[in-house]
């Protein structure tokens, strides 16, 4: 009897590392778009992420930003600023607050940083949140490694 149990309760963690996981995986969906958008201003503009007050119509998305899926509860853009003298701008991090996946998690947000050089025509997301969780492994297998979360 106590294999079986045993054998039951980790089938449940497995079963709800898995939901996690998904979960986390609509937001990150919910943010590619966000990210394109991104990756394409950022290099038609030398490098510098947009930094009006209305970042998604700047970047051609719809004004208000994109459509949020039950587990975002708010994405929202730093204003950037633009470099000088043939420097890469800075800011313009996409930062998704998270809702709906389960203790330890919601509230949580999660930023992409964006980092291109001036004049290149690569940008580097660096992922990173406003806290940790007790499910590290979940945020690193969704997010990538050293992500901080």
């Amino acid at each position: 009897l106590h294999k079986e149990y045993r054998r039951q309760r980790q089938m449940c963690i497995r079963d709800r590392n898995y939901v996690t996981r998904a979960k986390l995986s609509k937001v990150t969906a919910a943010i590619d778009p966000v990210k394109l958008a991104m990756a394409d201003f950022m290099q038609g503009n030398n490098g510098a992420p947009p930094d009006s007050a209305d970042p998604w119509t700047t970047l051609g998305l719809a004004s208000g930003g994109p459509t949020l899926v039950p587990e975002v509860s708010a994405i929202n853009i730093d204003a950037g600023v633009a470099g000088s003298g043939g420097a890469a701008g800075t800011g313009g991090a996409i930062k998704a607050t998270l809702a709906n996946i389960g203790p330890g998690f919601d509230g949580i947000v999660v930023s992409w940083t964006p980092s291109q050089t001036a004049n290149q025509t690569v940008i580097t997301w660096t992922v990173s949140c406003s806290a940790t969780t007790t499910s590290a492994s979940n945020m690193t297998k969704v997010f990538g490694p050293n992500t901080g979360c």
